[in-house]
């Protein structure tokens, strides 16, 4: 079977919101854990509060993978394994 382009371009939009499900939620998981607010991170990171929103969104793609790593990385928070099939 073949896939078409738009079905291909919705099967990775899909699958580009499933991992930033699993990021912002890790996310989530380690502020609760380390008691740190939104607004602390989003101090630290120098943007706003509803910057850091839009960043833990997992309804908007258009903030990349790349900052949410950035964001997990330097505050010490360990992203969980991602596997993608073989």
């Amino acid at each position: 079977m073949v896939i078409g382009f738009w079905d291909r371009l919705s099967q990775l939009n899909h699958n580009a919101i499933a991992i930033k499900r699993v990021l912002t939620g890790q996310l989530a998981e380690e502020m609760r854990e380390m008691k740190i607010t939104k607004t602390e991170i989003a101090t630290k990171m120098q943007t706003s509060r509803a910057q850091l929103d839009r960043l833990l969104d997992p309804e908007k793609t258009g903030v990349s993978i790349d900052t949410i790593h950035w964001t997990l990385d330097n505050f010490g928070f360990i992203p969980p394994q991602i596997y993608s099939p073989a």
